[in-house]
């Protein structure tokens, strides 16, 4: 866990040195402005409205499979909580620390 901070974080100062260097704002400037354009694309727009639509119909849906799946999760879990309520805890606390 540690290390992957390490890693994050030397990637995060990686990143500001670039961003500083003239060079490395260009690169930045270049890539924005190519999402920004492809994003604007009237084929990229019609997908993102599919893809939109496809959700707000499909969300009552997937909220009652997963109502479903708790209710069936929850009478299983009551018995066994005693043993692993103890392991998630320290789980969280060794993440918050």
């Amino acid at each position: 866990m540690m290390k992957s901070r390490g890693l994050l974080l030397l990637g995060a100062l990686a990143g500001i040195v670039f961003a500083m260097t003239p060079q490395g704002r260009k690169v930045i400037d270049d890539v924005k402005d190519k999402a920004l354009d492809a994003w604007g694309r009237p084929d990229v727009q019609r997908r993102v409205s599919d893809v939109q639509s496809t959700v707000r119909k499909n969300v009552p849906v997937v909220g009652e499979t997963l109502a479903d799946a708790v209710d069936r999760v929850k009478p299983s879990s009551a018995g066994s909580s005693g043993g692993s309520g103890g392991s998630g805890d320290e789980g969280l606390a060794g993440a918050t620390s």
